[in-house]
């Protein structure tokens, strides 16, 4: 029976992991999608009082991926694995790759670019999970 517990809580952990904060403050960074449409919006949660900041918004049209986001050690930018472009209005990359956003979702930088399948190039790469150094 608890074997069975732990299966049915797993698929809710999993869509429930948050990137943890700065060191100073009680902030989170994670995906949600508001209106269960699958398209998902990369937010920022003050924990003490509970104010959630869109920083990229969620485009349905689009459909970007905002995964593993990280929030920096300052708690001023966030990393993550993404295909968004760095506006709303532009399609999606072909495959994620690492950005940086300010947390108030200014200031996009890719990092990384994946090659995309090619006949030189058989294989699709993918750039995820970033994660910071203590110092930034």
């Amino acid at each position: 029976m608890g074997v069975l517990l732990v299966a049915a809580l797993l698929p809710s952990l999993v869509l429930a992991a948050p990137a943890w904060a700065s060191s100073t403050a009680n902030e989170i960074v994670y995906t949600v999608d508001a209106n269960n449409d699958g398209a998902y919006a990369l937010v920022l949660q003050d924990l003490e009082s509970r104010k959630v900041t869109t920083v990229l918004p969620a485009e349905p049209n689009l459909a970007f991926t905002y995964d593993d986001p990280e929030l920096a050690p300052d708690g001023l930018r966030i990393a993550l694995a993404s295909d968004y472009q760095g506006s709303i209005t532009t399609p999606p990359s072909g495959a994620p790759g690492i950005i940086v956003v300010n947390r108030d979702g200014s200031g996009y930088r890719r990092l990384t670019t994946p090659p995309g399948t090619t006949s030189a190039s058989p294989t699709n790469s993918i750039d995820i999970s970033p994660s910071w150094s203590p110092d930034g």
